[in-house]
């Protein structure tokens, strides 16, 4: 069953493009505002966690204005968020008589973790998991191998990560193995792109993977712009705690 399950995300993975964690991440977050919009915009739990949250976080706050553009949701977010500025606006009254600058800071600020940011933590080292473990048994590795060929591999901040899940030095060679030829691959693509720019070779034709070689060349060294990088401090606690455990 995890095998079936490995396999459809990864292929669903591809489709998207780009790192296969950062991948899963951006279908399960559209899955999961698309449902928040859909079936609890006006759940009144929803409504007191917004309330207490400041809402949804900036990557996912803009990332949810983009769908409700499509959805044609606005009056849901409009009702949630009013509830929210009206609050704001009695709490910022409140603080006018606080003792200092900080003290309002702190009253001011949101009540917690977001969900959905913690949920993307979660998401994170569950897409791992099922590929480390793959590649760790041998009876599975040639299998999960190929079907990581099809994605476009792990960007530095996952494969960091998957380095960190494993204790696996057969696992560790693999992955570094495939970082090393994706990388030269890229790194001849951009010295294309570069050379072509040149007046003296810009007739020649640009491939896509050429043209876009800019764009990939940050996507592989921070991953995609659409997933948070509030985690990385997350990541690295759980380090220094001794490993991962539960999050």
């Amino acid at each position: 069953m995890r095998g079936t399950f490995f396999r459809l995300e990864m292929n669903a993975a591809a489709q998207v493009g780009g790192c296969p964690v950062c991948a899963i991440i951006v279908l399960r977050t559209e899955r999961y505002l698309r449902f928040s919009l859909n079936e609890h915009t006006l759940d009144p739990h929803l409504q007191v966690c917004l309330l207490a949250l400041h809402g949804f976080c900036n990557l996912h706050g803009w990332w949810l204005v983009r769908i409700v553009a499509k959805m044609g949701e606005e009056l849901g977010i409009a009702t949630v968020y009013g509830h929210l500025t009206d609050k704001l606006s009695r709490q910022v009254q409140r603080t006018l008589s606080a003792p200092s600058p900080k003290a309002v800071a702190e009253l001011l600020s949101p009540q917690g973790i977001r969900p959905l940011c913690e949920h993307t933590l979660i998401w994170e080292q569950d897409t791992l998991t099922a590929p480390l473990q793959a590649l760790t048994n041998p009876q599975t590795r040639e299998s999960a191998q190929k079907l990581c060929a099809v994605t476009d591999g792990l960007y530095l901040p996952h494969l960091r990560i998957a380095l960190l899940m494993t204790e696996e030095n057969i696992v560790m060679t693999l992955l570094l193995q495939d970082a090393d030829t994706r990388m030269k691959q890229l790194n001849d693509d951009l010295e294309e792109f570069c050379r072509k720019h040149d007046y003296h070779f810009r007739d020649e034709p640009m491939s896509e993977s050429e043209r876009r070689s800019w764009m990939r060349s940050i996507e592989a060294v921070v991953g995609k712009h659409t997933i948070p990088q509030s985690h990385t401090k997350a990541q690295n606690n759980l380090q220094c705690e001794g490993g991962y455990g539960d999050v």
